[in-house]
C-alpha cells in the first residue's frame, strides 16, 4: 500500500531490479507523503488567512455551547469544528477575534478544546469518543452554572 501512496511510476519489482531496497522505497514513499501532508496544511491555513482578511471574527458563548451540542450530536462533523477552532486561533493571533469579556476563558478554552476532536490515532480511529465530548460539555456549561 506504501508504494502505491508514493506514486513514482516505478512498480516495485522494476525498483527492486533497478537495486533499489525496500528500505529506500519506503522512504522515498515517506517523503512523498510528508510532502503532499504539508502542501495540503499550506493550503488549507492560506484559505484560513484569506477568509481572516475580510474583518473581526466574532464568537459567543452561546455559540461555543451550541457547536459543543452538535459535536456530542454528531450533527456537525470533528473536521467542521476543528477547522472552525484553527480559524478563530488564526483570528486571535492577528487581532480579529471578538468574544464576550465576561466569558472569554470558557469560550477560548473551549476553541482550544474543539481544535483537537478530529484527532486520530489510526485512519479512521478517533482520539475521543462521543463521550469524552459530553464530559468537556458539561466541563465547560456545568448545568447549575450557565
Amino acid at each position: 500500500m506504501a508504494v502505491a501512496l508514493c506514486g513514482s511510476g516505478t512498480p516495485p519489482r522494476a525498483q527492486l531490479a533497478l537495486g533499489m531496497k525496500r528500505s529506500t522505497q519506503q522512504e522515498m514513499c515517506d517523503k512523498f507523503v510528508q510532502k503532499r501532508v504539508a502542501q495540503k496544511f499550506i493550503s488549507d491555513l492560506m484559505s484560513i488567512v484569506i477568509t481572516l482578511g475580510s474583518g473581526e471574527m466574532k464568537v459567543t458563548l452561546e455559540e461555543m455551547r451550541d457547536k459543543f451540542d452538535a459535536l456530542c450530536q454528531e450533527i456537525i462533523s470533528r473536521e467542521e469544528l476543528s477547522a472552525f477552532a484553527a480559524k478563530a486561533m488564526a483570528a486571535d493571533d492577528i487581532g480579529e477575534l471578538e468574544m464576550d469579556s465576561a466569558h472569554s476563558d470558557v469560550i477560548w478554552d473551549s476553541i482550544m478544546y474543539l481544535l483537537g476532536v478530529d484527532l486520530q490515532t489510526e485512519p479512521g480511529i478517533y482520539l475521543h469518543s462521543i463521550e469524552d465530548f459530553e464530559e468537556a460539555r458539561e466541563k465547560f456549561w456545568p448545568k447549575d452554572k450557565y
